[in-house]
């Protein structure tokens, strides 16, 4: 079964299980807290397509790559409630596509996430502290050929060859028809061995990950009781990787905007979708990616 097909039969199996626990929490999403009240389950299943005819260079410039950048993202998250005030997440990606010579599909890193709220005043404010950490079950093995007279990546990859720690703060700003929302994250990449091919030499290497950070913020409008506008913006900011003291020069920025549509048929289950457009970057895809996704709670 393909993984998009998987992600939908769970998504509707799970929609005659929705316990009595979702029958209390706001019905309208600039209501909805921060984090997951206490024994409420939700699982968000999202795809995600960008597809590039231009990429922002190493300069930030844009130069015509056609057919040269095509990513699929399909993610599962799963946060369950322990407290009104404290939440675990679970994420997992796959990915599927191709970056210039590099093609494949794969799992990337799984990662678990502690959310804890320190500041909760009713109907106004809304701050938690988070942490997320990685464990590496993407792929993250590194094969390099020679085209065109330069030294080109052909593995495909989607994770790092270490742990990865990802500390963070979110906020929610309540009003009667709209909310602000905001998250920001540190990125800490761990090192790790990976396996390394260049033309007729194979061997092993030590892989440092740059760090870096992201962040992300969003108006709401409520517009109906079943129908809401989001406004969002996000930056992400990678430092080049380093392969056994060799700097590899992939350092990245992107700055993405992303309007988007929520509907919400109840309580228990929403539906969502939009496009983004890359305001600006370097070393990454220029376009206007799609994402659709669905949410269950139970």
């Amino acid at each position: 079964m393909r993984p998009l097909s998987l992600v939908l039969c769970m998504a509707l199996g799970l929609g005659g299980a929705f316990s009595a626990l979702a029958q209390d929490y706001p019905a309208r999403e600039v209501d909805r807290p921060l984090l997951m009240t206490r024994g409420l389950m939700e699982m968000d299943a999202e795809v995600f397509s960008f597809s590039a005819q231009s990429v922002w260079d190493n300069h930030g410039d844009l130069v015509d790559a056609p057919g040269t950048y095509q990513l699929t993202q399909i993610g599962v998250q799963l946060k369950y409630g322990i407290l009104d005030s404290l939440q675990l997440a679970l994420d997992l990606p796959y990915l599927t596509g191709h970056i210039h010579e590099a093609e494949g599909s794969g799992f990337g890193d799984v990662a678990g996430e502690v959310g804890l709220r320190f500041l909760h005043r009713p109907e106004l404010l809304e701050t938690a502290a988070l942490f997320r950490v990685s464990y590496p079950t993407g792929l993250h093995d590194h094969s390099h050929d020679i085209i065109n007279t330069e030294l080109v990546q052909t593995d495909w990859i989607t994770g790092d060859p270490g742990w990865d720690l990802y500390p963070g703060l979110a906020a929610k700003l309540f009003r009667k028809n709209w909310a602000l929302e905001g998250r920001g994250e540190y990125w800490f990449r761990l090192q790790g061995e990976v396996a390394q091919d260049v033309l007729l030499f194979s061997g092993t290497a030590n892989l440092d990950p740059g760090d870096g950070f992201f962040l992300q913020a969003a108006g709401l409008y409520q517009v109906l009781d079943w129908l809401v506008l989001r406004a969002g913006v996000e930056y992400t900011s990678l430092a080049q990787d380093v392969l056994d003291h060799d700097k590899l020069g992939n350092d990245s920025q992107l700055l993405l905007a992303k309007p988007s549509v929520l509907i919400q048929f109840n309580r228990e289950f929403d539906a969502y979708g939009g496009f983004g457009y890359t305001v600006l970057g370097k070393n990454t895809g220029y376009g206007f990616p799609w994402f659709f996704g669905i949410r269950a709670r139970f």
